[in-house]
């Protein structure tokens, strides 16, 4: 039996008496919760344009070689989404998501899609299975520590 879902130190979601694994997001209306026996994190948003002007803060120089021109609202929803989840595996404050975390080249599309991540701070290096998907305006992205 589960039992309640309490926040650690750093605000990180767990269940109490519970090996498993819990994210949650919410954005406007929408709430997306993930549970796995393995580290994971998700982040739910409703795709807006402004995310094209604050893309500089969190999208670094390898990133901007892959993003198509004509397609940077999703690439950058994508990127921001799996930037998110990832921080939210680690866990912990002080991460910089165009400095420590890094998305590898993908290539969008609407239905769920796969691919990698790392977060990478001083010694510590960390792989992720990412996975992405847009349900109208709806972008999910949860990410799977490997």
């Amino acid at each position: 039996m589960r039992g309640a879902c309490l926040k650690d130190e750093y605000g990180k979601p767990y269940i109490e008496g519970s090996d498993e694994n819990i994210s949650i997001s919410h954005n406007f209306d929408y709430t997306a919760v993930i549970i796995s026996k393995k580290v994971c994190g998700i982040d739910i948003q409703v795709v807006v344009p402004k995310i094209i002007a604050i893309g500089p803060r969190f999208i670094n120089e390898n990133e901007l070689k892959y993003i198509p021109q004509n397609n940077k609202l999703y690439y950058f929803h994508v990127i921001w989404g799996a930037k998110e989840a990832m921080y939210k595996c680690h866990g912990k404050k002080e991460l910089d998501f165009k400095k420590h975390l890094e998305v590898s080249p993908f290539d969008f599309s609407q239905n769920c899609f796969r691919f990698e991540g790392r977060l990478h701070k001083d010694d510590c290096i960390v792989k992720y299975s990412l996975y992405a998907e847009l349900n109208e305006k709806i972008m999910t992205v949860y990410a799977i520590e490997n």
